[in-house]
């Protein structure tokens, strides 16, 4: 809060300075010219018309075009005749299909475009673009004073171990940075990259909303992740796609969790090789006896993929109790089965979650048309916010889907283009006259 205020009062020193009347939120090169091109020299002065007249943007944002050098140069002078500094500069997607001598030329004259002045930026994006040591290089000059930045995406950029030992020492210096936001997706550092983007993490005290997610990092990686972020006191948003976390790594985050108390409102665990012990350590940890600690704000949580059976499940009733803003909740693509199904009813009609809204059990291998309606029928009188349910790809018959739209409404029941009909589950019986029962049973008012 203290870094945010002094940055708002900072920027409202410096508008004072100009006419508010010149004055605009944000310049997007894609919100009059939407379509994909590779941007040349007259085309970027039709573009850059926007920028004319001695205005002031507080965002730039530069993305979906491929700009040669030459257009990058119309570009970039068209930004410094702007009034003043934005604080958020997007140059991510900015050299696709360029030859490399090509894009890093393009690179360095938009990072160069503010020079002297880039210590006024606080957020920076560079995603999309394939960046090696040399793309980071060109772009030096927007990390001038990366002392200061609050938001840095670098996603999607192939970057190796050797880039992200490079951006390590870049951001770090003798103090911690003032990272607010920092996501780092869909690379290619593996393990010893893992190892310089903790120490970005461990150096981020201030960090609400993290992404590290999709970089090939094995276990070792992604224990050094989880291990990270343990004085991350503020964070909000976590999303640790595809990290091979595993128990260790679970425990890591588990007591992350427990001792940080972070105010997490997202968590998203999906492909994190959590197996039952590992979510488990993570379920009681997101079940604290006291519904007053910090760490009861979880709003999304998605442990899809994690090789979880239907014992996982048994921890669901703790955490519907203790996270009682939960309005998401994945599943998706474990195997959880019937029994698993089973326990989730039993919880959701013992918690009584009033603010789930959405449940993805997609592909669990359940193949039970009676629990199916049992959890439809569940949802409907105990989750008076609820808005979808996915259970494609669990081979459900095909003849209860008419009661399934009765009982939630047919926009409330996601696809079953993937649903295998005929795959039966023959532990449970299916005939009209058990689901007439079942229906005339359960209390749905």
């Amino acid at each position: 809060k203290t870094s945010f205020s002094k940055t708002f009062q900072r920027c409202i020193s410096s508008m004072a300075a100009y006419n508010l009347s010149e004055i605009e939120e944000e310049f997007d090169v894609c919100t009059k010219h939407p379509a994909r091109e590779m941007v040349e020299h007259d085309r970027a002065i039709e573009l850059a018309e926007g920028l004319a007249g001695g205005k002031w943007f507080r965002s730039i944002k530069l993305s979906n075009k491929s700009y040669s050098p030459e257009a990058a140069q119309v570009m970039a002078k068209a930004l410094k005749g702007l009034n003043g500094v934005p604080s958020s500069f997007d140059v991510s997607d900015v050299i696709a299909g360029r030859a490399e001598s090509d894009a890093l030329k393009t690179l360095e004259i938009l990072a160069s475009a503010f020079k002297d002045k880039a210590e006024n930026i606080i957020c920076v994006n560079v995603s999309d673009n394939a960046l090696g040591q040399k793309g980071m290089d060109a772009l030096l000059p927007l990390f001038v004073a990366s002392n200061k930045l609050q938001s840095l995406k670098v996603c999607n950029n192939g970057m190796s171990a050797a880039a992200a030992k490079q951006l390590c020492e870049i951001l770090i210096g003798d103090e911690n940075t003032n990272l607010n936001i920092f996501h780092f997706h869909n690379n290619m550092s593996g393990d010893e990259g893992a190892l310089y983007i903790s120490k970005i993490i461990a150096a981020s005290p201030k960090l609400i909303d993290l992404k590290f997610s999709g970089t090939r990092a094995g276990r070792p990686g992604s224990l050094l992740i989880a291990q990270s972020l343990l004085n991350l006191s503020s964070l909000q948003r976590l999303d640790l796609i595809d990290n091979t976390l595993g128990e260790d790594g679970a425990d890591a985050l588990a007591q992350f969790i427990e001792s940080s108390q972070p105010p997490l409102r997202y968590l998203d665990l999906r492909d994190c090789a959590l197996g039952n012990d590992g979510w488990q350590l993570i379920a009681t940890a997101l079940s604290p006896i006291s519904e007053k600690q910090n760490n009861c704000l979880l709003e999304h949580l998605d442990i899809s993929g994690n090789d979880l059976q239907a014992e996982a499940c048994a921890s669901l009733p703790a955490v519907f109790r203790a996270q009682t803003k939960l309005s998401f909740l994945a599943l998706e693509e474990n195997d959880i089965q019937l029994e698993g199904l089973q326990i989730i009813c039993s919880a959701i009609a013992d918690a009584k979650p009033n603010n789930l809204a959405t449940l993805n059990l997609a592909t669990n291998d359940i193949n039970a048309a009676l629990s199916v309606i049992r959890l439809a029928a569940t949802l409907r009188s105990y989750c008076p916010n609820f808005s979808l349910l996915n259970i494609d790809g669990n081979g459900i018959a095909q003849s209860v889907l008419p009661q399934l739209s009765s009982l939630l409404g047919e926009e409330k029941l996601a696809s079953l283009d993937d649903n295998d009909h005929e795959a039966l589950n023959e532990d449970e019986e299916e005939s009209d006259h058990d689901l007439t029962s079942l229906l005339s049973g359960l209390s749905v008012s």
